[in-house]
């Protein structure tokens, strides 16, 4: 049992204690309130020095979403990140990190595992789940002769690692975009998680080599070969467009028959024709294709409405073949764009011209004066708009000669541009003038034909370095146009370097 002199001691100390957290309780209630009147006065200063912190944070919010690009953000290029948005202020800093949709588009080059990883994990969380749009970049590369090979073959060896954290948002990922892929993350994909990913919102998907690796090319024709198809994209529900570069796109299982739109570049013909026949739905096609001397059996595509040839040259490898059409049928095309034509011939492409009796659009480059003549348009009676570039003088001559005169040469021929940027002389330009003028007369004045669509505009690029033709030459061009003619003259180029004649 306590003495009374313990007692004694116990009370003092109780009352001691109970005297301070009286005291402590005052002070915190005096430094809340404090710390409240303080805000008060802050808000109430900001309000006069900084009055676009008092805008409601819906405003705010709209305005930060306004402020920046709807494509894909670079996290570094602080001009144009929401990042930005956070080192102003503290409020600013509050609104930023919770509004998803200044989080929903993120481009990023992969350099470092760990530090990249948790930065795009961030980036992802503050996102919530608004519907995004991702690039990852592996690490650039050159594209010389002589570099390494074994380096060339592991660019962006870090990928498979960043792109876990996308795993739990992938069912709202709508456009995704991986470039510079090495072949190690190509195969590293499916390891990240067990089957495909839920890509539920996905629309768009693009995935582009840093190289063409010719071990991978044609892998996919190997029955030996285990470890493809790639499942991760198979589940994509609303995927429509897709874009392959350096990759053959079969090393891919992805739901091709919902495909829309389809663009590859640097694919052999091969590949390329397998798409279009797992595609059955494809409207527009955009191809890069190697050349062949293989043949194919012919590819009959009922509903593509547009394709493009083009050319993509590296010092590694060049894509510019046009053989395809030599192997296709397109009942239903209505777009062909073509940037050379020098492994085709004349005949192979009226065959496939002949297949396609609904075009109506086509941009065309006759490389060979040799080998093209003008007369290659007598088989498209619906062609309504023509792009013809680099012509030679004697297809002009041609083209603007007696058969443009003739009423079954492109009757409905309504849109005409040419870009004959080639080197000619000034005498040659002044000669090209008026038989283009006599030609576009012709045409003109057979308007009102009935077999005629009335052509409406006509527009010329020269070259750079053509002298500035005479007004005796431009003026019968001049009368189509105050005729009602749509009629353009310009030289190649662009802002000041670019001149108007007419």
């Amino acid at each position: 049992m306590l003495n009374s002199e313990h007692r004694r001691i116990v009370a003092e100390s109780n009352a001691l204690i109970y005297k301070y957290e009286t005291l402590i309780a005052q002070y915190t209630s005096l430094s809340k309130k404090a710390h409240e009147e303080r805000q008060i006065a802050q808000l109430e200063l900001d309000a006069i020095v900084y009055p676009v912190l008092t805008l409601p944070v819906e405003i705010t919010s709209e305005i930060f979403l306004h402020c920046l690009s709807s494509t894909p953000t670079n996290p570094w290029d602080t001009m144009h990140t929401p990042i930005r948005l956070t080192h102003v202020c503290r409020i600013w800093r509050e609104i930023a990190i919770s509004t998803p949709a200044l989080w929903a588009n993120i481009e990023m080059e992969i350099l470092d595992d760990l530090k990249d990883r948790e930065f795009l994990e961030a980036w992802v969380t503050r996102s919530g789940e608004v519907l995004q749009s991702i690039k990852l970049t592996g690490p650039s590369l050159s594209d010389s002769e002589d570099e390494d090979e074994e380096e060339i073959v592991a660019p962006g060896r870090t990928l498979p690692t960043i792109f876990a954290p996308l795993a739990s948002s992938s069912h709202r990922i709508g456009t995704l975009d991986l470039s510079y892929l090495g072949v190690e993350n190509l195969l590293g994909l499916d390891d990240i998680a067990p089957g495909p990913w839920n890509f539920l919102a996905l629309q768009k998907l693009s995935i582009v080599f840093s190289h063409v690796d010719q071990n991978l090319a044609l892998s996919w024709e190997r029955p030996e070969s285990s470890v493809f198809p790639i499942i991760t994209f198979s589940d994509a529900p609303l995927l429509r467009e897709v874009h392959f570069s350096r990759v053959s796109p079969m090393l891919f299982s992805i739901p091709w028959h919902q495909l829309t739109r389809f663009t590859g570049y640097l694919l052999h013909v091969k590949e390329s024709l397998v798409v279009l026949q797992l595609c059955p739905n494809l409207t527009e096609c955009i191809l890069a294709t190697f050349t062949t001397s293989q043949r194919f059996d012919t590819t009959i595509h009922l509903r593509l409405k547009s394709l493009t040839l083009h050319i993509v040259s590296g010092a590694r490898s060049s894509a510019w073949s046009s053989r395809i059409l030599n192997f296709l049928s397109l009942p239903s095309l209505q777009s062909l764009a073509i940037r050379t034509l020098d492994d085709i011939t004349e005949s192979a492409f009226k065959t496939f011209i002949s297949h396609s009796p609904s075009l109506r659009k086509l941009h065309f480059h006759p490389n060979d004066p040799v080998k093209w003549r003008a007369s290659v348009f007598v088989s498209m009676p619906g062609l309504a708009e023509l792009d013809i570039g680099s012509p030679s003088w004697s297809f002009i001559v041609e083209f603007f000669g007696p058969l443009i005169a003739n009423v079954d040469f492109l009757p409905h021929l309504q849109h005409l541009t040419m870009s004959p940027d080639r080197t000619f002389s000034d005498a040659q330009i002044h000669r090209l003038l008026e038989v283009i003028g006599l030609g576009l007369r012709a045409r003109w004045h057979t308007r009102q034909d009935a077999r005629l669509t009335q052509m409406t505009t006509c527009r010329l690029v020269l070259g750079q370095q053509c002298a500035t033709p005479s007004e005796a030459v431009l003026l019968p061009l001049k009368e189509l146009k105050a005729e009602g003619l749509d009629i353009s003259i310009e030289t190649a180029g662009y802002g000041n370097s670019k001149r108007l004649f007419l």
